[in-house]
């Protein structure tokens, strides 16, 4: 069940995926192969969510989709404060 997750671990790596969402989203202006890289954290956020649905009772992959959410919120923040 979800209340046997610790809140403490849940927000410790939000906001780190999140810390590591925007200084990815930093860098990757400055590289040459920005749609290869986008397309590889895509494929990446797909997988995880297909393992979270396969395995539903699993703590490691609930905790993936923790970081997964930290780490793609911190790249649209990242995008949203160069677009404005």
């Amino acid at each position: 069940h979800k209340s046997s997750f610790s809140i403490s671990i849940i927000l410790s790596l939000f906001f780190i995926f999140f810390g590591i969402g925007n200084f990815f989203g930093l860098l990757i202006k400055t590289t040459s192969y920005q749609i290869q890289y986008l397309f590889i954290i895509l494929l990446l956020s797909e997988l995880i969510s297909y393992f979270n649905l396969k395995f539903q009772n699993s703590k490691i992959c609930y905790y993936l989709n923790i970081c997964k959410r930290g780490f793609l919120i911190g790249i649209f923040v990242e995008a949203f404060k160069v677009g404005s």
